[in-house]
């Protein structure tokens, strides 16, 4: 018996189907080149989504942190806002208050206490 060979149409067509399929791949992956995407992500992890859930994750977290971040610095910044004008109110009546003191005259450090809580 002789060797097993194809046919004319067999190998036409043969060579046909395998010029497409590597002319898709080529379309396939010049669009993976220059976008730098992968066209198939669940075929280039190969069905195992863990690491893209971690840092999926990861990023969310960061989000998260960022936003928690903000919100400290502005009720730091509130906070520090009410010590300045604490601050502000004590240097203004503090000097006053301890002349009232020294001189021993109740009369002038109610008087100033009373201007001081009206500020």
């Amino acid at each position: 018996m002789g060797p097993l060979s194809f046919g004319d149409m067999a190998q036409s067509y043969q060579l046909l189907q395998r010029s497409t399929a590597l002319k898709t791949d080529l379309q396939r992956l010049t669009n993976e080149i220059s976008t730098g995407k992968t066209a198939d992500l669940g075929a280039a992890l190969r069905g195992d989504f863990a690491g893209l859930s971690s840092v999926e994750r990861g990023l969310e977290l960061t989000r998260v942190y960022q936003t928690a971040t903000d919100e400290a610095a502005l009720h730091t910044a509130a906070m520090q806002s009410a010590l300045e004008a604490v601050q502000t109110q004590l240097d203004e009546t503090g000097p006053n208050l301890l002349t009232a003191l020294g001189a021993g005259s109740l009369a002038m450090l109610d008087a100033l206490v009373a201007v001081a809580g009206h500020r």
